[in-house]
């Protein structure tokens, strides 16, 4: 046969190469291993025109192989390593040609074909994993400065029959956090899971204290039960060189009784808390450069550099509204229904559909609620889908959790600093695993520990939520009540102005009122009060009609135009009546602000 691909061909036509095989591929970040953007493995396509899109936004972008999508595995080998046992544990078994691949750090993958229903332990023995569930990189990909190249060009031989198999029953998954369609127990999702587990125990096993081990174990049992006691004792054996015998750990298994929510989440938080990640650089020391060792490039630039680069586009979510990668705070009094809408953004989002009025990017999402039970959230996505005309095999990528009852703080508090806390580790491992459009958190005071008017923790807490929509590459929007002066200025502000100041975009839902009257109680306004991205005082009116929210018709053209000077003529006339009478009205969001005070004119 001929070769997979030619290292000195360029990563598209490999990729495509690859793909002709029938092959599973996606993007990975140029000279790294973690996917680009919002790709995964489980992305992974052979579609020739996805794959030329892919490398055409990104040339340098190495070749993930998504395995199991391929009918392959792959035996890891680092044999590079002193203390790797490979040698002892292949000797006297036959290891037939197959296709084989050096590693950028001098390691071995043989690749070999996998039955549709095989299943396998994540490692062989020391220093030698199994992947089936996951992926690799391949040749011409680069990584830490070194390339992965093909040693043989051999079809990939069946797998041999002395790698292990293992009998999979259907896994128990904690109702923590799970996708709203219903697991597939006969494999998919939750399976995939479950195998991603095994393989981080693997890795992870040396790095963990013992608490953290007796923690983890609590953990795994929560949420797969029985499936991975017999990984777990086993490592537990190496774990301890010895110093624990089979028969206590077994007896701690059994005994074991887990307490509280736990979600495979928490087991990859707690894996990922200790283990040296292949993908993530060694910390370094601030101020401290090793004699002989490479200096770190400045991240620092000259303005000048970007010289003859296409300049990026501006990403959004939602058109003038909403933007990716930073925090939006959208907020309303309570029972104008921002809940509601912004579960209706997030089902617009997975389902691909318009998001009243407006176009969407298409994606998964995650939505936490604070303040909806499980039961009420089912509730308003049955009166959505119904209002929409679709269906639950349309919302696969929306993500649910609710808090309701429970500790929902994203972060905890010290005398200097806010902290990420646990759920927030949680809900940034669930997102580094979808790789959503957009997060939504309702609501601010329950996600948020400390006073709303300290603005040293006020832009902390932004902070940290902007890393999330950075890391992740998705909008996060926060959802929040007004102060009973925000609520009576109609600016929708509340405690510290560094909640306005932090945030790129705040959206502010109202009911239409005359001096406490509201003439139409399904009528609602979403206007935009901070947009650094695109245009402030925008109006969107909508309409609460059967369970959801929709935008009224919007004048066009010359209807647009009279309107807006019908406008502008009784602003000014009202202008003028004030002055007259000495009353001082102000341009600015405050007590004094014109449109509030001129709405309520029987001229208005």
């Amino acid at each position: 046969m001929t070769a997979p691909a030619n290292k000195d061909a360029g990563l598209e036509r490999a990729a495509l190469e690859y793909a002709k095989r029938g092959w599973a591929v996606f993007p990975c970040q140029p000279g790294e291993k973690r996917p680009l953007g919002g790709h995964g493995f489980r992305d992974a396509t052979t579609d020739p025109d996805t794959i030329r899109f892919w490398w055409a936004r990104t040339p340098n972008a190495n070749i993930g192989l998504a395995l199991a999508a391929s009918g392959l595995v792959a035996i890891d080998v680092d044999d590079h390593k002193p203390d790797c046992e490979w040698s002892a544990f292949s000797k006297g078994r036959d290891i037939p040609a197959t296709l084989t691949q050096r590693s950028a750090r001098g390691g071995t993958h043989y690749v070999f074909t996998a039955g549709e229903h095989d299943e396998f332990p994540g490692q062989l023995c020391k220093g030698v994993d199994i992947k089936h569930h996951g992926y690799i990189l391949v040749e011409p990909s680069v990584f830490d400065g070194n390339g992965y190249a093909w040693e043989t060009h051999d079809d990939p031989a069946p797998v041999p029959d002395w790698v292990p198999r293992k009998a999979v029953s259907p896994p128990k998954v904690s109702a923590s956090i799970l996708p709203f369609r219903q697991i597939d127990t006969t494999g998919g999702r939750a399976l995939d899971d479950l195998q991603i587990a095994k393989h981080m125990l693997a890795e992870a096993h040396n790095d963990l204290g013992r608490d953290e081990w007796v923690r983890l174990g609590l953990a795994l049992k929560a949420v797969f039960g029985d499936l991975i006691r017999d990984d777990f004792l086993a490592f537990s054996a190496r774990w301890s060189g010895g110093k624990v015998r089979p028969a206590e750990d077994e007896d701690f298994w059994s005994s074991a009784q887990p307490t509280g929510a736990a979600s495979f989440g928490t087991v990859q938080h707690i894996l990922r808390s200790r283990m040296p990640l292949q993908e993530a650089a060694a910390p370094v020391a601030p101020n401290v450069i090793t004699p002989g060792a490479p200096q770190r490039e400045s991240a620092f630039f000259s303005a000048a550099d970007l010289k003859g680069k296409p300049v990026p586009p501006r990403e959004w979510l939602v058109h003038d509204l909403v933007p990716s990668k930073t925090v939006t705070l959208f907020s309303g009094d309570g029972g104008t229904g921002k809940s509601l809408l912004a579960l209706q953004l997030a089902i617009a989002v997975v389902a691909g559909t318009g998001w009243i009025g407006k176009a969407v990017a298409r994606g998964r999402a995650i939505y936490l609620s604070a303040e909806d039970d499980a039961d009420e959230l089912h509730r308003r996505i049955a009166d959505i889908l119904r209002a929409t005309g679709r269906d639950y095999d349309d919302l696969a990528g929306l993500t649910l959790r609710s808090l309701a009852g429970e500790d929902a703080l994203l972060a905890v508090e010290n005398q200097l600093a806010l902290m990420q806390s646990e759920l927030f580790e949680e809900l940034d491992a669930r997102a580094a695993d979808e790789m959503p459009a957009v997060v939504v958190l309702d609501t601010l005071a329950d996600v948020y520990p400390a006073n709303e008017n300290d603005r040293a923790k006020v832009r902390q807490f932004v902070g940290i939520l902007r890393g999330l929509a950075l890391r992740r590459q998705c909008a996060v929007v926060l959802l929040g009540h007004p102060s009973l002066t925000g609520l009576n200025s109609g600016t929708g502000t509340s405690g510290s102005t560094a909640w306005n100041n932090s945030v790129r975009s705040r959206l502010y839902l109202s009911r239409i009122a005359d001096d406490g009257f509201e003439p139409d109680p399904d009528a609602r306004v979403l206007s935009t009060k901070k947009a650094n991205y695109g245009r402030v005082g925008a109006e969107i009116k909508l309409k609460w009609a059967a369970g959801a929210f929709v935008a009224e018709a919007q004048p066009e053209g010359l209807d647009k135009i009279a309107a807006s000077a019908k406008a502008e003529r009784v602003f000014l006339k009202l202008l003028d009546a004030f002055t007259e009478q000495g009353r001082y009205v102000s341009a600015s969001p405050s007590s004094t602000y014109a449109p509030t005070h001129f709405s309520k004119q029987p001229g208005a």
